[in-house]
C-alpha cells in the first residue's frame, strides 16, 4: 500500500470560476492546493483541488474512486481513431458526485479528508487573492435543492432525486402530457434526450413510462421546476435553491 492523497480537482479561471462540469480525480504523494504540473503552459486557468482525502493506500482509492464515476469518464479520440481513456470526468450534477464520494469513503480505512479550505487559507505559495477566489469557488459550488408540497418536506439526498420527484409531482396534478417539453428534458425515449444532451444512464430517471434527463446544474433544475409551478398556479409546491456552506 502506498501512503498519499486522492483529489478530486475541477479547473477554475483567473476570475475565480470553474470552467465546465470537468473533475479530475487523481493522486499524489504530497499535498497541493492546486496542479502546477498540469498547466505547465502557464494557461490562464488553475486546476484547483475541491476534495482532498489522505489514505494510506492512494492508488487502491484512485482506482476505486475512478471506476464509481465510469458512466462520466471522458474519453479523446482523435483523427487517427485513436481513443483515449483521461483521468477527467464529465459530472454537472456535483450532488451525485459528491454522494457517490461520500458512500465509498466510509467504507476505506485509515482514510480522512482534508479541510481544503483551510489549507488554502494557509497555503504560503497562494497570493491573498487567489485564496479569496478559491475559498469563494469552493463555497459557491456547494448548492442544494429543496423541496416542499403542502408545507411537507420531500428533499432527498440527490439533487437529481428531488428534481425528479418535484416533476413527477407537477405531472401528477397537470397530466404528463401537459407538461411542456420545450427544454428536451423529458421524453418517452432516451434516443430523443440524445439529441440534445450527451447521455450517461446515472442521469437519467424513469417515471411512468418518461425519461427524464437530470444532468443539469441544481439552479437549472430549480427553474425548470419553479417555471411549471408558477405557469400552472401550482402554490402547494415550494421549489428553492441556494448555496451551502
Amino acid at each position: 500500500m502506498d501512503k498519499g492523497y486522492v483529489y478530486i480537482a475541477r479547473l477554475i479561471d483567473y476570475g475565480g470560476n470553474f470552467l465546465g462540469n470537468f473533475h479530475k480525480i487523481g493522486k499524489s504523494v504530497q499535498y497541493k492546493v492546486r496542479e502546477t504540473q498540469l498547466n505547465s503552459t502557464h494557461l490562464p486557468v488553475d486546476i484547483l483541488f475541491v476534495r482532498v482525502f489522505e489514505t494510506e493506500n492512494m492508488s487502491g482509492l484512485e482506482s476505486i474512486l475512478q471506476t464509481c464515476f465510469e458512466d462520466y469518464r471522458i474519453q479523446k479520440q482523435y483523427l487517427d481513431r485513436r481513443h483515449i481513456t483521461t483521468e477527467w470526468f464529465d459530472v454537472e450534477d456535483t450532488d451525485i458526485l459528491n454522494n457517490r464520494i461520500d458512500k465509498v469513503i466510509r467504507f476505506i480505512p485509515n482514510t480522512s479528508e482534508v479541510n481544503v479550505i483551510s489549507k488554502i487559507v494557509s497555503d504560503k505559495s497562494t497570493s491573498l487573492e487567489e485564496k479569496e477566489e478559491f475559498v469563494s469557488a469552493l463555497k459557491k459550488g456547494k448548492t442544494k435543492l429543496t423541496l416542499r408540497i403542502d408545507g411537507q418536506d420531500f428533499t432527498q439526498d440527490i439533487a437529481a432525486d428531488t428534481f425528479t420527484l418535484g416533476l413527477s409531482k407537477i405531472a401528477e396534478t397537470i397530466g404528463w402530457e401537459k407538461l411542456d417539453y420545450d427544454e428536451d428534458l423529458v421524453s418517452k425515449t432516451t434516443e430523443e434526450l440524445a439529441e440534445k444532451w450527451t447521455i450517461t444512464k446515472a442521469a437519467i430517471r424513469e417515471v411512468n413510462g418518461y425519461k427524464i434527463w437530470t444532468g443539469i446544474s441544481n439552479g437549472y433544475k430549480a427553474k425548470i421546476l419553479s417555471k411549471h409551478i408558477l405557469r400552472n398556479n401550482l402554490s402547494n409546491i415550494e421549489v428553492n435553491f441556494e448555496t451551502v456552506s
